[in-house]
C-alpha cells in the first residue's frame, strides 16, 4: 500500500488556514485536536521514513558495518524524539504553555525529561513495516503510551516506591515539586492520555461521509488487501467503519495492557516481592507485567492500526513485544550492576539497595540470558509473513541495539 491517506478532507488546506491563528486558551484538548489533524504535516516524520528507507537499503549491501548500523538508528531515534515532541506540542499546547506553580508545569517537566521514546517509536515502526497509510490515525497513540510511561516513571520513582532522587540525571519529579505534586501530576497524565485517545476517536467518528474520498489512483495491494478498491462513498465508509474498529480494539489494548493486567499490576507485585525471596518464575511474570507490556502494546497497536491482514502476525508481534520488553528489563538490571552513572541517569545499585528482586544477579549470566534473549527474538521474527527480508534485517538490527544500549 502507497504511503498516503485514507482518508482524505476536501478543503483540509482552508480549514487549517482557519485554525491557524485561532488561539485555543482552554484545557479542552477537542479544539486542539482538530488543529493537530489539519497541520499534521510534520517533516521529521518524512525525516524518519526516509532514514528507515535507507537503513533497508544499506543493511541489504554485502559489508554491513554495525557502528554505522546504530549510528543510523541513533539518528532516527534522535528525530524521533523531535517528532514526538512536536506531537506534545500540537495536542496539547495548554500544557506546554504553563503557568508558574500550576499542575501542568510538573507534568510538562515529567514530560520533556531526556529519553528515547522507545514506545512511541514502535507505533510508528511496526505502522511502517506494514504499510500503514494516514500516519495522523496512529499519532495520538504514539502521544499516549508516552504520557503513560511517563506517569508510570514519576510514580515510579516515588519514596513509598523505589524513592529515587534522580531521574535520567535531573531531579525526579517528586523531588522537585513535591511528593503530592508528583503523584497528582501522574494521575493527571494517565488521563490526559485517556482524553487525547477519546477525543480524537469523537473526532473522527464525526467525520462526514460526504468529505471523505478513496485516494487510491495507483495502488498495489498485492500481499496487503482481498478486496479491490473503487472511488466512490460505499468504499470511503467502508474504511470509516474499519478504521473504527481497528481504532476501538488499540484503545481496549492499551487500557489492559496498562492497568491492572500489565504495567500497575506488576509494579504492585514489584512492591509486594520487595525484602522477600520469590521464584524466578514470579520475578519473570512481574518482568512481563511491569515492563514487557508497554513495549508489547505499542507493537500490537501498530500492527492493529496498519490493518495487519494476517491474524497470526499479530499474535507474533505481540510475543515479540514481550520478549523484548524481558530483554530490556535484563538490560536494565545490568546497567543498575554495571553502567555507567553519568549515561544511566541514576545511581548504580539502587536495585540492590533497596533489595529488589531481580531474576538473574549474575553479570556473567546477565549477559549470557540477554544473548539469549536476542536469538529467541530473532527466531520469532523470522517468522511474520507480511514483512519482506529488508524489513526484517532493520528489525533485527533494532532489536541488537536495544539489547546492546547502555543507557
Amino acid at each position: 500500500m502507497k504511503d498516503s491517506n485514507i482518508i482524505d478532507i476536501k478543503d483540509i488546506k482552508k480549514r487549517a488556514k482557519q485554525l491557524k491563528n485561532k488561539k485555543v486558551n482552554s484545557r479542552d484538548t477537542a479544539p486542539n485536536l482538530q488543529r493537530a489533524f489539519y497541520e499534521s504535516n510534520d517533516k521529521d516524520r518524512t525525516k524518519i521514513l526516509i532514514k528507515l528507507k535507507n537503513l533497508e537499503k544499506y543493511l541489504s549491501t554485502k559489508d554491513v558495518d554495525t557502528k554505522i548500523v546504530n549510528q543510523q538508528i541513533d539518528d532516527i531515534l534522535d528525530v524521533n524524539k523531535q517528532y514526538f515532541l512536536k506531537l506534545y506540542h500540537r495536542f496539547l499546547p495548554f500544557i506546554v504553555k504553563h503557568k508558574k506553580g500550576s499542575i501542568e508545569e510538573v507534568i510538562d517537566y515529567a514530560v520533556t525529561s531526556n529519553g528515547k521514546r522507545i514506545r512511541a517509536f514502535l507505533i510508528l515502526l511496526i505502522f511502517y513495516f506494514n504499510k500503514g497509510a494516514f500516519y495522523q490515525n496512529i499519532e495520538p497513540f504514539m502521544l499516549a503510551i508516552e504520557l503513560i510511561h511517563a506517569f508510570s516513571l514519576v510514580h515510579d520513582d516515588l519514596p513509598a516506591l523505589d524513592n529515587d532522587e534522580l531521574r535520567r540525571g535531573k531531579p525526579s519529579t517528586w523531588k522537585k515539586f513535591g511528593e503530592a505534586e508528583a503523584i497528582l501530576a501522574g494521575d493527571a497524565m494517565l488521563n490526559t492520555a485517556y482524553n487525547v485517545l477519546f477525543d480524537y476517536y469523537l473526532f473522527i467518528s464525526n467525520l462526514d461521509i460526504k468529505d471523505m474520498v478513496g485516494l487510491y489512483d495507483e495502488v498495489d495491494f498485492t500481499d496487503t488487501s482481498l478486496f479491490s478498491v473503487k472511488k466512490n462513498d460505499i468504499y470511503a465508509y467502508s474504511m470509516l467503519q474499519d478504521l473504527l474498529q481497528h481504532y476501538q480494539i488499540s484503545m481496549a489494548t492499551l487500557c489492559a495492557g496498562t492497568g491492572i493486567f500489565g504495567m500497575i499490576d506488576g509494579e504492585f507485585k514489584d512492591i509486594k516481592y520487595t525484602k522477600k525471596k520469590v521464584s524466578n518464575e514470579k520475578t519473570f511474570e512481574m518482568y512481563v507485567e511491569k515492563t514487557a507490556a508497554l513495549i508489547s502494546v505499542p507493537m500490537q497497536i501498530g500492527a492493529i492500526m496498519s490493518f495487519v491482514p494476517e491474524r497470526n502476525d499479530i499474535a507474533i508481534y505481540t510475543k515479540i513485544g514481550v520478549d523484548i520488553g524481558i530483554l530490556y528489563q535484563l538490560n536494565d538490571d545490568l546497567l543498575g550492576m554495571i553502567g555507567d552513572e553519568k549515561k544511566v541517569g541514576k545511581p548504580i545499585g539502587s536495585d540492590k539497595k533497596n533489595k529488589k528482586n531481580l531474576a538473574i544477579n549474575s553479570v556473567k549470566e546477565l549477559e549470557k540470558e540477554i544473548k539469549h534473549q536476542k536469538d529467541l527474538i530473532e527466531k520469532e521474527i523470522d517468522k511474520i509473513k507480511m514483512l519482506d527480508m529488508n524489513k526484517k534485517r532493520v528489525f533485527k538490527a533494532f532489536l541488537l541495539y536495544l539489547s546492546k544500549r547502555d543507557h
